[in-house]
């Protein structure tokens, strides 16, 4: 079941960008930050890469999931190996999308003690 719910996921995704495979392909619009400190305006190429980068990390995730649902696997080990992967391609995308660290309200101020 676990398997069919990510694969509707992924149609949905694929056709609300039109189908589209991404790839490191360079563009020339930027697209605006998210809402969130420390993330900055990225390029097409940038957002191209990191798309890709979403759809290697599903194909693999949807591996595990298979794995998952066998008896001859350690659930334990599997779990570790998919946290181990979730955090290499969530290091992958940062060092695509680079945010920067962000100013904290006693920065800002001035205030604090030394």
């Amino acid at each position: 079941m676990q398997g069919r719910k990510s694969a509707a996921r992924h149609e949905r995704g694929r056709r609300r960008h039109g189908g589209r495979t991404f790839s490191g392909e360079c563009a020339l619009t930027t697209h605006s930050g998210l809402p969130v400190s420390g993330y900055r305006a990225q390029s097409d190429g940038a957002v191209a890469r990191v798309n890709g980068c979403k759809l290697a990390e599903e194909a693999v995730l949807r591996v595990l999931d298979e794995l998952a649902g066998r008896d001859d696997v350690d659930k334990r080990w599997l779990s570790i190996g998919r946290t181990a992967i979730e955090q290499g391609f969530m290091a992958v995308n940062r060092s695509i999308f680079r945010p920067e660290r962000i100013a904290l309200p006693d920065d800002v101020t001035g205030g604090g003690s030394s």
